[in-house]
């Protein structure tokens, strides 16, 4: 679990800023809460294809205030 504002936070919210950008975005499982690319996704749903419904592209998640109300959307806040 990464605290809020730690330096593990501000890394992983740099992160997310840089998906935006990239021309493969990676993709957010929001059942296994995983970020995955392109190749981790289509093995992802070949093993889970009930999850296609949970996939959320980078649009949906990739900043602080969407990943933070997601994780509270799925009780993933501590």
């Amino acid at each position: 679990m990464i605290k809020r504002n730690s330096p593990e936070w501000i890394d992983f919210i740099n992160r997310l800023s840089s998906i935006r950008s990239k021309s493969n975005r990676e993709v957010l499982c929001v059942q296994c809460w995983q970020m995955l690319n392109c190749k981790q996704k289509k093995k992802h749903l070949e093993q889970f294809p009930t999850h296609q419904k949970f996939l959320l592209t980078s649009t949906k998640y990739a900043s602080e205030v969407k990943i933070c109300e997601l994780a509270h959307g799925y009780n993933k806040l501590a």
